[in-house]
C-alpha cells in the first residue's frame, strides 16, 4: 500500500503548489494522474493474462490495441488535421515501431522473441511510448509549415527552387525538433540520469553491464523509429500540404 500513498502524494503536492500560486493546470494534472493510474492498473492485469496464456493471435492482436491507441494520441495531439490524417500517423508509426521492434527482440532474445509476449509487448511499449513524444512535436512543426510557413516557400518557388528544395529547410527543423527529446536522452544516458530500462533490469537483479547494453539497443531503437516515422509520415502528407504550390 506504500507504492499507493506515493503515487496519490506526489500529485497532491503538485496540485497544492499550482493551487497556491494560481497557476493553471490543475485539470491537467488531474486527469493525467487518473488516467494513468487506470490505464497501468488495468494494463497489469491484461498483461498478467497475456503473458500466461501465452497466444501468438493474442499478442499480436494486443500489439494492434498498443498501435493504434498511439497512433490515436498522435492525431489527437495535432491542431490542424487534414483528412486521411490518422491513416498516415498510423501507418507510418506501424513501419517505423514493428521494424524497429522485430530487429531489437531478435537481436536481445533471438527470433524466438518475437513469439514471446513478455519479450515483444514490452519492447514495442517502450519504442511507441518514447518515440511518440518526438513525433509528436516533428509532425506539428510539418502540418504547421504547410498552414502558415507558404509564403516563404512560396518565395522559394518563384525564384526557381523545386517543390522539394522549398520545403526542405522548414522539413530539417521539423525533424530536429522530433529528435530532441531522444537526443536529449541520449546525452544525458548514464552520466545526468539512469534511464527507465536500466533502472529496471539493475532492480530486477540483472547484470549492470548487460543492463546497460540492453539500454543502449533501446534508445538507438527509439532514434530509429522517431527518424524513420517522422520522413514516411511526411512522405505520405507531403501531397496533402504542399502539392497545390507545385502546380
Amino acid at each position: 500500500m506504500s507504492e499507493l500513498a506515493l503515487i496519490a502524494l506526489f500529485p497532491c503536492l503538485v496540485l497544492i503548489i499550482l493551487y497556491l500560486r494560481n497557476l493553471p493546470f490543475l485539470s491537467l494534472v488531474i486527469k493525467g494522474t487518473l488516467r494513468m493510474s487506470v490505464q497501468l492498473l488495468m494494463v497489469g492485469i491484461v498483461l498478467g493474462w497475456v503473458f500466461k496464456v501465452n497466444n501468438s493471435f493474442l499478442t499480436f492482436f494486443y500489439l494492434v490495441l498498443m498501435t493504434i491507441a498511439g497512433a490515436y494520441v498522435a492525431f489527437e495531439r495535432q491542431p490542424k488535421p487534414y483528412p486521411r490524417m490518422l491513416l498516415h500517423i498510423l501507418t507510418a508509426m506501424t513501419i517505423a515501431t514493428w521494424a524497429t521492434t522485430s530487429a531489437s527482440v531478435i537481436v536481445l532474445n533471438g527470433p524466438d522473441g518475437l513469439l514471446s509476449p513478455d519479450k515483444v509487448i514490452p519492447m514495442l511499449g517502450i519504442t511507441l511510448g518514447n518515440m511518440l513524444n518526438g513525433f509528436v512535436l516533428g509532425f506539428r512543426e510539418l502540418t504547421d509549415m504547410g498552414q502558415n510557413k507558404i509564403a516563404m516557400i512560396e518565395t522559394r518557388l518563384s525564384l526557381g527552387a523545386s517543390l522539394d528544395e522549398a520545403i526542405l529547410p522548414h522539413f530539417k527543423e521539423a525533424l530536429e525538433k522530433a529528435l530532441i527529446p531522444v537526443t536529449n536522452a541520449m546525452l544525458s544516458a548514464g552520466v545526468v540520469s539512469l534511464p527507465g530500462v536500466l533502472v529496471g533490469q539493475l532492480a530486477a537483479g540483472a547484470e549492470p553491464l548487460r543492463s546497460c547494453l540492453y539500454q543502449m539497443v533501446v534508445l538507438t531503437a527509439i532514434l530509429f523509429a522517431t527518424t524513420s516515422g517522422i520522413l514516411l509520415v511526411f512522405s505520405m502528407s507531403k501531397r496533402k500540404l504542399f502539392d497545390h504550390l507545385d502546380a
